[in-house]
């Protein structure tokens, strides 16, 4: 389009402007940026059962050679869901395409409350790119002035992940036990007792360690045969 010229009038005197011709072009920045970041989005179950654990992994991808900061991240709860971060971020490089890249990770377990068709959503990574400046100069005495003011600034970048969808499929009705209460996985179950051996009446301690691959928090209580030996 085109920015028509100007008339202005100063101390009885009349200027008048160019136009000036401009045109505007799509942004492709995100695009070309494709090639140096980018968000890869899995887990080891494509459709878990209602209340199944499944382990999601979010990796952000950056080219090695390029310097970045203040990186920066938003992994929101799916809603629905009971999500629990599995120990810290790992940082590690990873070739791909014959091209080396950085590569930051996250784990998460998640725990779907309801069956049906569900997605992760607004997952991005902020952060600033280093680059050079293009402009430098040296003063009369060989003094480098842009090292000395800096001679490179922060660009801010947003990468965004794509929707990830999962299905949640209902639990099976057969064979499922009378006392079922929710609790899915694979669990264990040991215990210790604190003395081996005891005069009557006297106390002792029985520890309880469950253990597994799953969420502890339907487990809802553990009862004990009742007996006329012992008492709890």
């Amino acid at each position: 389009f085109t920015i028509p010229g100007f008339k202005v009038d100063i101390e009885g005197q009349t200027f008048y402007s160019q136009a000036i011709s401009i045109q505007v072009t799509e942004d492709k920045s995100s695009e070309e940026l494709k090639d140096y970041f980018f968000i890869k989005i899995d887990s080891d179950k494509k459709e878990p059962y209602l209340g199944e654990q499944m382990i999601l992994s979010i990796k952000f991808f950056f080219q090695s050679q390029l310097r970045i900061s203040d990186l920066v991240w938003n992994t929101p709860e799916p809603k629905n869901c009971w999500v629990e971060n599995i120990g810290k971020a790992q940082q590690y490089s990873e070739n791909v395409a014959g091209q080396n890249f950085g590569v930051i990770e996250l784990k998460q377990a998640i725990f779907p409350l309801r069956a049906g068709e569900m997605s992760i959503n607004d997952i991005y990574f902020n952060f600033n790119l280093i680059i050079q400046n293009q402009r430098r100069w040296r003063s009369a005495f060989s003094f480098d002035i842009d090292s000395f003011f800096g001679r490179y600034q922060k660009k801010p970048i947003r990468i965004n992940a794509q929707k990830f969808p999962f299905k949640v499929k209902e639990l099976p009705g057969k064979n499922k036990p009378e006392n079922f209460k929710g609790l899915v996985g694979n669990f264990s179950v040991s215990s210790t007792l604190s003395k081996k051996t005891i005069k009557a009446g006297d106390s002792l301690t029985l520890t309880l360690d469950v253990f597994g691959k799953g969420s502890l928090k339907d487990l809802t209580g553990i009862k004990f045969p009742e007996s006329d030996q012992y008492k709890i």
